[in-house]
């Protein structure tokens, strides 16, 4: 407006003073010097030239102050501190800052905040020190805390700073200080089978299903996620945001489709596709592969009837089917073995002909879907069954590269394995949720359980006479003609040929993918005595006072305290992936002391419980805005090894195992339903579990499922002669109705 307002004065001539026109006039003159064109050109003509560059010049600088401020405002983490209830003047006033520097963001797409986020800083040396030696003295004698100690003071007074001030160097020129190392050295390094040890897996509907047909739960939910990556391409995605001010960092979600951790010699590799390239997803059914596309031979995309039309097919073509050829049978069990096995094997049989052809069909997969023929029980009866079979099932029939893998029962059950080094929980728990709130959606399924058709599919159809008012009829009309037209598109299934040499290869992997999968032990546990409602009489976070529990139960269990690992996210920054809680403290311990202790007063262990919940609390806030210990201190030691100086510090702190590592499983990332509601008490996800990080240690996860259950996933070693998933689990139900007793 202010542009050709400027244009229409200088035209005719109504600019009252010369000095006002002076900017524009000398602008004009550079034009006229500068463009050899521009003499002949209008002087109106020029001065719009003029004003848009200006403009342009002008939205240019405003957005990169504005951004500038809003990463500012957005490194100040003083509100993260603020108590429960309270709101201080300050925080007030930082949060209107906030909400007026992204005033322009009122409808974000995902990426919207990516540029504003601020980076992670690289905490000071003594402080981190400071932190570990106050975390382990609980765990060690007072001759060993003294021997860490001294190692501690001389890594500071020594190489300590050289390294604190490369990592610095990295911190500037880096988008985040740790996260690529992270995940590359932490994750992509690893040799073991990912099968059990660092892939994790995701829980449908705790004791609901909307269909018991296996076709039809496969079609809608392939739908669903289809419809959740038309979004994520799009960049449609609404950024997570907390308190309605804050965002988190949406990067780990480039990589949900079209991705595959392809094994190396030394380091595997996340390799992510182009969506042009990745127009299929790969269906294994019966140990048979089946390349099925997503979209119609015109471009437009399959509905939710049209998959189910392709797995009906897909059920009856595999149930008639000859075996696969030889060895084919077992090929998913070398994605389960050793990672150098698996990339020796891609080397000698997987490099040329078909079997190369196939394997790249299957590595730029949208994703992998297995439609597996067990039926494991609704509710807690099914599952610890159900748990066991999505995170390892019999060894060959999950794609454990892929960044997930639907799997599909027999009865209707669902749910996913996912690779974890692409990314953490919470982004694929985000997509689980999205899809499965959209598939409970009225209109998604038929009376019978069958999928219900879409204005799309009556279109397709074609002219078939007036269609019935009965839904069912109108539908099963409609699905022949779907199943006519599909007739031309139907699944291929995917060849190999394999040697004898290959086949053992094969044979070998299967069963020593078995003898880990007869190792693991999971006991997933519905706790329905209270929730968060009543842990909020006790006046701690949901998260410490569970925290406390787990150290109850692991103590009774094990007649010790031992380090713990909690994981915190850091997607606060740019890039951040996650931190570690240690949830072990001296406060904690004098708790857990005070319980099992026969004449411990209930005022004490109160008083004690809350002091303790309170320090978690805290270190929990530290971890989150990037002031924690662990991913410091991995990359000062990833520097000591690139400087080839040794630190006996370091190298003794992360060499201590993580005997109970835990994990608390975010819920309700989107705003799609109410958990609390009566009607989603069934339908709430029981979250998701891992396997244990030590071989003689527990792996926890649990979820705050609203205000009224809670969810654990305890698992272990079977070959551990003092680790029983079983009774941990019953343990910390124990503790916590102990706990809970201290408030009624």
């Amino acid at each position: 407006m202010l542009s050709v307002f400027a244009a229409i004065m200088l035209a005719d001539g109504t600019a009252s003073e010369e000095s006002n026109l002076y900017f524009v006039r000398s602008k004009l003159d550079w034009i006229n010097d500068h463009l050899w064109w521009a003499e002949w050109a209008p002087t109106l003509f020029r001065v719009l030239i003029v004003s848009s560059i200006g403009a342009v010049l002008f939205f240019l600088l405003t957005s990169i102050v504005r951004r500038y401020l809003l990463r500012t405002a957005l490194s100040w983490k003083g509100w993260m501190y603020q108590e429960p209830g309270k709101r201080s003047h300050a925080v007030t006033a930082w949060g209107l800052i906030v909400q007026v520097l992204s005033f322009s963001l009122k409808k974000p797409l995902m990426y919207s905040y990516q540029n504003a986020l601020p980076r992670q800083s690289v905490p000071a040396l003594k402080d981190t020190v400071a932190r570990y030696l106050k975390t382990v003295e609980p765990l060690l004698s007072s001759e060993e805390f003294a021997s860490v100690k001294k190692n501690a003071q001389d890594f500071v007074n020594t190489t300590g700073p050289a390294f604190q001030r490369l990592l610095l160097l990295k911190s500037w020129m880096a988008d985040n200080y740790v996260t690529d190392w992270w995940e590359k050295y932490v994750y992509l390094r690893g040799r073991s089978s990912i099968m059990i040890n660092s892939n994790f897996y995701v829980l449908d509907s705790n004791n609901w299903s909307p269909t018991t047909i296996q076709a039809s739960r496969a079609g809608q939910l392939t739908y669903q996620l289809c419809q959740f990556r038309q979004l994520w391409e799009r960049e449609q995605l609404q950024p997570l945001v907390i308190r309605d001010t804050v965002p988190l960092c949406m990067w780990q979600y480039e990589r949900i489709f079209s991705t595959s951790r392809i094994p190396g010699k030394e380091f595997d590799e996340i390799v992510h596709y182009d969506k042009h390239e990745s127009r299929h997803i790969i269906v294994q059914c019966r140990n048979i592969f089946y390349d099925v596309s997503l979209f119609h031979t015109d471009g437009s995309p399959f509905t939710a009837a049209d998959f189910e039309n392709q797995y009906e097919w897909i059920l009856r073509d595999a149930a008639q089917s000859p075996a696969p050829a030889q060895g084919a049978d077992r090929l998913a069990a070398l994605t389960a073995d050793n990672r150098g096995i698996w990339h020796d094997a891609r080397l000698n049989h997987f490099s040329a002909g078909i079997n190369r052809v196939s394997l790249a069909r299957i590595d730029k997969a949208a994703f992998f879907v297995n439609l597996d023929e067990g039926a494991p029980a609704l509710g807690e009866a099914g599952a610890s069954d159900q748990g066991r079979a999505l995170l390892h099932g019999n060894g060959r029939n999950r794609w454990f590269d892929k960044s997930f893998t639907l799997v599909v029962f027999s009865n209707g059950k669902a749910g996913l394995n996912t690779e974890h080094s692409w990314a953490d929980a919470p982004v694929i728990g985000h997509m689980w949720e999205w899809a499965g709130t959209a598939e409970t959606m009225a209109g998604s399924y038929l009376t019978s359980g069958a999928v219900d058709i879409q204005a799309a599919d009556i279109r397709r159809a074609g002219a078939i006479g007036d269609l019935p008012s009965d839904s069912s009829i109108k539908a099963a009309r409609v699905k022949e003609q779907l199943s006519i037209h599909l007739s031309a598109q139907r699944p291929q299934k995917l060849q190999f040929q394999f040697s004898q040499a290959a086949v053992q290869l094969l044979d070998e992997s299967l069963v020593r993918a078995q003898a880990m999968i007869s190792d693991f032990d999971l006991k997933i546990l519905y706790f329905k005595e209270f929730g968060k409602s009543t842990i909020k009489k006790a006046r701690v976070s949901p998260d410490a006072f569970i925290q406390l529990a787990l150290q109850l139960a692991y103590f009774k269990n094990q007649g010790k305290f031992t380090q713990t690992y909690e994981s915190s996210m850091t997607r606060l920054y740019l890039k951040g992936r996650t931190e570690t809680v240690r949830p072990v403290t001296d406060m904690t311990c004098a708790f857990v002391r005070a319980m099992v202790d026969k004449d411990g007063k209930k005022e004490e262990r109160v008083r004690l419980l809350q002091k303790a919940g309170d320090l978690h609390q805290q270190a929990y806030r530290d971890a989150m805005c990037g002031k924690g210990v662990d991913r410091h201190l991995f990359a000062l030691y990833l520097v000591s090894i690139y400087k080839q100086q040794e630190s006996k510090f370091l190298s003794d702190a992360l060499s201590v195992p993580w005997r109970l590592s835990t994990s608390q499983q975010p819920q309700q990332q989107t705003d799609r339903w109410d958990p609390n509601a009566p009607d989603s008490w069934d339908r709430v996800c029981a979250g998701g579990g891992f396997g244990p990080v030590a071989d003689d240690g527990y792996g926890v996860s649990y979820m705050v499922a609203g205000e009224k259950r809670l969810f654990f996933h305890v698992s272990c070693k079977r070959s551990s002669s003092n680790t029983d998933a079983t009774e941990f689990a019953r343990l910390i139900s124990e503790s916590l109705m102990e706990m809970r007793d201290l408030f009624v």
